[in-house]
């Protein structure tokens, strides 16, 4: 059986980097990116098992964008990460489907 695949996606370069080792150690292979168009880059190298995005991107929302494009997202979960939280997103990430919020 071959390694389940993580891309994470949050523009914090520290918090990014150590998501990124909690979850190798959890037994992922890992993969980062720091934008929604980085991601979208990741997606030609990987097909994630799932993702660990945050909402608030450079250049988007990244839970918006796996709603908005779900070629992208396949079949993976995903977990939204966030430093900007409410009651109101969460809500809605979880009705859309986010597995956690």
């Amino acid at each position: 059986m071959s390694a389940l695949t993580a891309l994470v996606i949050d523009d914090d370069v520290d918090f990014r980097s150590s998501l990124e080792l909690l979850v190798q150690r959890e037994g992922f292979v890992v993969r980062t990116a720091g934008s929604v168009a980085e991601a979208r880059e990741r997606l030609s190298e990987i097909e994630p098992d799932v993702f660990l995005v945050d909402l608030t991107l450079p250049d988007g929302d990244g839970f918006a964008w796996l709603q908005q494009d779900p070629e992208a997202r396949g079949g993976a979960e995903v977990v939204v990460i966030t430093g900007s939280t409410s009651v109101d997103s969460a809500v809605d990430a979880l009705r859309a489907g986010a597995l956690d919020y």
